[in-house]
This record gives C-alpha cells, structure tokens and sequence, in this order.
C-alpha cells in the first residue's frame, strides 16, 4: 500500500501525513471531558516554541473564563488544591503560537504511572481513576518507584 493512502475511505481525494511527537498516551478510556476546551496561556505556562505539553496535565478552569491555567508539581499546596482536570492530549507548541487550545478531562480513566499527578491531587479529582502497572511491569520499563 502506498503510504498517506487510506484504505477503505472511497471518498479520499489524496493522501495526508502526520508526524508523531514521541510521546506516550496515558488515556485508557474518557468518559467525560468540558464541553469547550480552554485556551493555555504558553507565558503563564512556561512553554515555548517546540515544546509539548503532555496528555495529563494538571489545570484548572472556570467556567467564567475561555482560559485554563497550567498546574506544576512544584506549585504551591493552594495552588495544586486548584486542579479540577487534566489535559487530554499532547499540545505541540508551534512557532508564532500565544495560545494554545486543550481539552480538558473531568471523567476517564488513565495509566497513572505515565502521569506526575501528586496523590494529593489525585485524591480531589475522583471521577478520574489511576490505574498503575505491577512492580514486576514497573521494572520492565524502567519506572522507578
């Protein structure tokens, strides 16, 4: 087959490709995200062009606010009190880029292992379940405890 054509897609007028960033999807299966992502702030959130922000990322919205505001492990415990989601998928920061745009996740369940979610945090975001590999998986892929 050649490559960009998709097979069983009659109505293909021509090829695509993509580009994968390298990075892990840490999502099993998501039962309930905002209704309208939110815009990210890359200043506030430290990012810059050719940077990713990872599926999983702790935020925090309102629903008075187009914005979501980007949470860090190494936020203050008032801060990280804050989180009521997590980003849905990687954002590649492209160049010329202010904003970016992210689904947030309030409902799913995910690897939380691929994740640096406190378990502070994750105690105040029940509808959000953790699930972690086995010691022996753990050790296979070289995740230290």
């Amino acid at each position: 087959m050649k490559p960009g054509y998709t097979r069983g897609t009659d109505n293909t007028m021509g090829g695509s490709r993509g580009e994968a960033y390298g990075h892990n999807e840490c999502w099993i299966d998501v039962d309930k995200m905002i209704h309208f992502g939110r815009k990210i702030n890359l200043e506030q959130a430290g990012l810059h062009e050719g940077d990713v922000l990872p599926a999983g990322t702790m935020v925090h919205y309102d629903n008075e606010s187009d914005f979501a505001e980007v949470i860090h492990g190494t936020d203050s415990a008032e801060k990280l009190a804050t989180v009521n989601g997590l980003t849905r998928h990687d954002v590649r920061v492209p160049s010329n880029c202010i904003f970016a745009s992210v689904g947030i996740v309030i409902a799913g369940k995910l690897w939380g292992d691929a994740t640096d979610v406190p378990a502070s945090v994750e105690a105040q975001l029940p509808m959000i379940r953790f699930e972690r590999l086995r010691a022996d998986s753990r050790a296979a892929f070289g995740i230290e405890d």
